[in-house]
């Protein structure tokens, strides 16, 4: 891949585990991620890569809502912290570099396999994730960050749209919960990440769905 001349930014949680090769990345701060390294998207965080060298990497997009639906949150605690402010780069112990790719081989292989129902198919393939979001967050050692201001608003907004948008949701709702206005909460969210708080629940329902 080419640097990227814009920032991006996802409407689900993404990871990207290097392989081979490095990249220099922007998000947040800037980050050299290495062969072993495990790279951190939360939604709507904005990132941009600025350096490729020979990289090849996995790459993964999360459904947050999906696992919200499913009570279980906390494999999902490294995304929290990096859109707390710390590291958005996981390096795993060398000993489990075998074992991470070959989880990722088997969720690839599972993904492309034909014969399986499609209940069984998305069966294999949340376990083989579940596998692999559990190694991130045991290899994962936490930087403290502190967010304030708006920031923490966004943060705040986003965590209670991903654990509650399966339910009949609204702005006045999200404003609600994090004590401040409608209008406030929309606003800083618009600024930070290009999608407003009715933006957000759209998509959250939708890539649950």
């Amino acid at each position: 891949p080419e640097p990227q001349r814009t920032r991006a930014v996802h409407t689900y949680a993404a990871l990207a585990y290097y392989t081979q090769g490095s990249s220099r990345l922007e998000q947040n701060g800037e980050w050299r991620i290495e062969a072993g390294d495990v790279h951190l998207i939360p939604a709507g965080q904005f990132h941009r890569r600025l350096e490729m060298t020979s990289a090849e990497f996995w790459g993964l997009g999360i459904c947050v809502p999906c696992y919200a639906a499913h009570g279980i949150t906390q494999l999902l605690e490294p995304f929290e912290r990096v859109r707390r402010g710390s590291a958005a780069v996981v390096r795993i112990p060398s000993e489990r570099h075998g074992f991470l790719e070959g989880l990722f081989q088997e969720l690839a292989d599972a993904t492309r396999e034909r014969n399986p129902s499609d209940d069984v198919r998305s069966a294999v393939q949340t376990s083989l994730l579940t596998l692999i979001l559990h190694e991130v967050r045991k290899s994962a050692q936490w930087s403290k960050g502190a967010p304030t201001g708006g920031a923490s608003v966004v943060m705040d907004s986003l965590r209670f749209i991903e654990e509650n948008c399966l339910r009949r949701l609204t702005l006045q709702d999200v404003a609600d919960a994090v004590g401040r206005s409608p209008a406030y909460v929309t606003t800083a969210l618009t600024k930070a990440t290009g999608k407003s708080a009715v933006q957000w629940i759209v998509s959250n329902r939708m890539a649950e769905a």
